[in-house]
């Protein structure tokens, strides 16, 4: 499997990201590393790189855009003395952008269409910065602090200053930690990640609750290719991811959506249930499937879950106000044209309630199974997991 996922990178990427080696054959300076960051009040992400050739890196973007996007027109102008250049697909006699980019010094940044303005900004800042006429992250005091607490060997560091750090520490945003900073280190058999706090509140053990996330894998089949474990399933973190100005727009737009499709508010109704213990699993089927299910951009469910499965399990404070939730929702969804099939009974002396839709080409299901939730998407992936969470079917 690995091999295989590794093959159908390098066939996208145009190199092999896992060799050190291949990254000079695009130009990028593996040694410099990878910024992600916002500029300004803005909330695009501007992507930062160190470069060691910019004529190869020029080549690899475009030739990279044109495979997974078919975007093959490239432009150049320049704005605010900041060179922008840009790829998209013709429309008419205008361009239609699919990313931008520029280079400062021994860097490209590169954004979304929409981020135009924010990597402008962020070029004029660095270029700035460079020359010494204005101060950047390295300067900062609290950055400082927790960067020297950091582990030097970290590949990772993510660092948030007041409400937005709230997202790292699990906090509300009300009382939000004065900054923190996530660092990640690996090595050829793992990786660990340490939190760094500064000004740390009382609310963070509540958010993050009491079970350890390792706990929590015996709820995780063991064909699992990424797996998500956490105590904090709570309002608290909900409410951070709300008020951070990245995540804010999408979990509004998502909370939203789900509102108008299944009657059920989210944040009102669902998240209060959470008691914190929550898995998210990634399973994939078949390498080459997933890959080109992607590419269409998820476009045919039904093809996405031949190839990629996922799982849930969560626990609740009170099944049977979940299961109310659950016949609200289905509801809803038959009210739209989507019949919702519910199924009363028990497995191994423990009442089990499953949810699932009629259409065979949508291989969706939930289930209460006395206490957790489990949500599985893929054929048979909800009684793999009922399997698992029996012991008769191998855990992760």
């Amino acid at each position: 499997m690995a091999s295989s996922l590794q093959s159908v990178t390098q066939s996208q990427l145009g190199f092999n990201p896992f060799e050190k080696e291949a990254y000079a054959e695009v130009g990028i300076d593996p040694k410099t590393g990878m910024a992600v960051f916002t500029e300004g009040d803005s909330t695009e992400l501007v992507l930062g790189l160190g470069i060691t050739d910019e004529s190869k890196v020029n080549d690899w973007l475009l030739a990279l855009l044109k495979r997974v996007d078919g975007a093959s027109e490239r432009s150049e102008r320049s704005v605010d003395g900041v060179k922008v250049l840009s790829v998209g697909r013709p429309f008419g006699t205008e361009l239609v952008a699919v990313a931008h980019w520029t280079f400062v010094g021994r860097r490209i940044l590169i954004s979304r269409p929409q981020g135009e303005a924010s990597l402008i900004a962020a070029a004029k800042r660095i270029g700035a910065a460079t020359d010494g006429t204005q101060k950047s992250l390295s300067s900062d005091a609290l950055y400082s602090e927790l960067n020297a607490k950091s582990p030097s060997d970290s590949v990772l560091r993510v660092f948030a200053r007041g409400g937005v750090s709230s997202v790292l520490t699990g906090s509300s945003p009300g009382e939000a930690a004065e900054a923190a900073m996530l660092g990640v280190s690996f090595n050829e058999s793992s990786f660990a990640g340490e939190l760094f706090v500064k000004g740390a509140t009382g609310e963070l053990g509540k958010a993050m609750g009491v079970e350890t996330p390792a706990s929590l894998s015996p709820q995780i089949a063991d064909d699992a290719v990424f797996a998500t474990m956490s105590a904090g399933a709570r309002s608290e973190l909900l409410s951070a991811l709300k008020a951070h100005p990245i995540s804010g727009p999408p979990v509004a737009s998502t909370l939203k959506t789900f509102k108008g499709r299944t009657g059920v508010d989210l944040e009102q109704d669902l998240v209060p249930l959470l008691s914190g213990p929550i898995t998210l699993a990634i399973y994939i089927e078949n390498a080459s499937r997933a890959m080109a299910a992607l590419q269409r951009g998820g476009r045919d469910p039904s093809a996405m879950l031949e190839a990629i499965h996922a799982s849930v399990t969560a626990k609740i404070k009170d099944p049977s106000a979940m299961a109310a939730v659950l016949d609200q929702a289905a509801e809803r969804l038959r009210a739209s044209g989507v019949t919702i099939e519910r199924q009363d009974g028990e497995r191994n002396g423990k009442p089990l309630i499953r949810f699932a839709p009629q259409q065979h080409t949508v291989q969706l299901g939930w289930a209460l199974y006395g206490n957790p939730y489990v949500y599985g998407a893929g054929a048979g992936r909800v009684d793999r997991m009922l399997d698992v969470l029996d012991g008769k079917s191998p855990s992760l």
